[in-house]
């Protein structure tokens, strides 16, 4: 990056700026997350619960959904929204898409679920740790 900036191959007045690929992002995130699952000690060196692991590893997908879920709508919001705020929706919702999926559905935004369903049991207070 830093030599494209110094030669500025497409003039003086072209900023060259990296750009993520989204597959490419979802790809980290859950190579992440597949190496959290696989490690039996955090990096503080404390071992972490096997079924903490199993109940990550089963959930890749649902992990990956979340975040396409999301990004998809906040592509699909207005253009009259300010840009930082969009962001802030976005960020929020990431944040959220975990505890969607083990359970925790109080910051849960209308178009993503509709709550709780009747008998569902939370796993969100597993992964409190």
């Amino acid at each position: 990056m830093k030599r494209l900036r110094i030669a500025k191959p497409y003039g003086p007045n072209c900023i060259v700026q990296k750009v993520e690929c989204t597959n490419h992002l979802l790809r980290n995130y859950i190579n992440r997350l597949r190496d959290l699952t696989s490690k039996r000690k955090n990096s503080k060196g404390e071992p972490i619960p096997g079924y903490l692991r199993k109940c990550i590893q089963t959930r890749l997908l649902r992990l990956r959904y979340a975040v396409t879920e999301a990004v998809k709508y906040n592509r699909q919001l207005q253009t009259n929204i300010p840009y930082e705020t969009r962001l802030m929706v976005l960020k929020s919702d990431l944040v959220n898409g975990p505890n969607h999926v083990f359970g925790d559905h109080t910051n849960c935004r209308q178009y993503f679920c509709q709550g709780t369903k009747e008998g569902n049991i939370t796993k969100y207070n597993l992964l409190v740790y």
